[in-house]
């Protein structure tokens, strides 16, 4: 590819960017924007100035680059940083956004049979997918541990949001201090290092509800990964919710079953109690739970596994 045609390119994708007035609004009038541009091959200086005048005149400001990098995973484009703002107009970041967009459509028309249905659902999809480029806010990566991930950045962000890592990796925001959040991961920690890009979405984090979930296993995300297919949920509630107050609750009338005589003689538990299970390790307080489970066969009663993983320790 010759300089014209990539400096076409790029041209191209700089006409799709959606310049937001009110991210420009925090820098003063006659304050030139420094920003970094990475494209997926080295530029020339004639084409980093001409890129330069290009962007001065989309976004209506004064635009000086002051560092250009290489990265060849974007395949093509161009991403423009301010720093932890960005417009992603790469060809990597379209294709990630049609996958997303996809992989949602599917889900939604899973219930459809027959591969021409879905094949004329996806298609009715891609052809409304809009390819203009909107302000990003990101965040780096600063450290790693225990399935926690602070990133600097994303001053933004809410408490509960879902956040996009490297890979696919998502993570959900929790503590949030004036120039970094913690974010926990949803699996992949191994794959996340410090440096790596953490896009927000916007959404507090939810995950999918209704009867089809019973009997089936899902990740932390309300994906299945039972091998057993998509299924259609009646609807989604935020991950924070809150629980409903005393007054609201019916009565515990109806008791619970746990198949161990000792705990069902001394200690009655009723449909609709809490109650907390204490213990060293290794006591046998999951084989409590997964014996009630069991002990609950064709009572009615629906049980919810939810299994916590541990760091193992070196």
């Amino acid at each position: 590819m010759n300089t014209t045609e990539n400096l076409a390119l790029i041209t191209n994708a700089i006409n799709k960017l959606k310049v937001d007035a009110k991210s420009l609004s925090v820098y003063k009038e006659d304050e030139a924007l420094p920003v970094v541009i990475t494209t997926a091959r080295q530029l020339t200086d004639a084409e980093v100035q001409s890129i330069q005048e290009i962007l001065t005149a989309k976004f209506g400001k004064e635009i000086y680059i002051n560092k250009a990098k290489v990265d060849n995973s974007i395949i093509g484009g161009i991403v423009i940083t301010m720093k932890d703002e960005v417009y992603d107009a790469s060809a990597k970041r379209q294709l990630e956004k049609v996958d997303g967009l996809m992989q949602k459509i599917q889900f939604a028309n899973s219930g459809l049979k027959g591969t021409k249905e879905l094949t004329k659902v996806l298609s009715a999809g891609v052809d409304k997918f809009q390819t203009a480029v909107d302000l990003e806010e990101i965040g780096i990566v600063q450290k790693v541990g225990d399935g926690i991930a602070t990133v600097s950045g994303m001053r933004g962000a809410m408490s509960g949001e879902l956040v996009e890592l490297h890979d696919g990796v998502m993570g959900m925001v929790q503590n949030l201090r004036p120039d970094e959040v913690g974010v926990v991961l949803m699996g992949g920690t191994t794959e996340i290092k410090e440096g790596d890009t953490v896009r927000r979405t916007g959404y507090v984090m939810e995950v999918p509800v209704g009867e089809e979930l019973l009997g089936r296993v899902v990740d932390p995300l309300g994906k299945p990964i039972d091998g057993r297919g998509n299924f259609k949920p009646d609807g989604y509630r935020p991950v924070e919710s809150p629980a409903p107050g005393i007054a609201a609750r019916e009565p515990v009338t109806v008791p619970l079953q746990t198949g161990l005589k000792a705990i069902d003689a001394l200690v009655p538990i009723g449909r609709g109690q809490r109650e907390l299970i204490i213990g060293d390790r290794g006591t046998g307080k999951t084989a409590i739970a997964i014996d009630t489970i069991l002990n609950q066969k064709d009572t009615g009663v629906i049980c919810i596994y939810v299994a916590i993983g541990q760091r193992l320790l070196p």
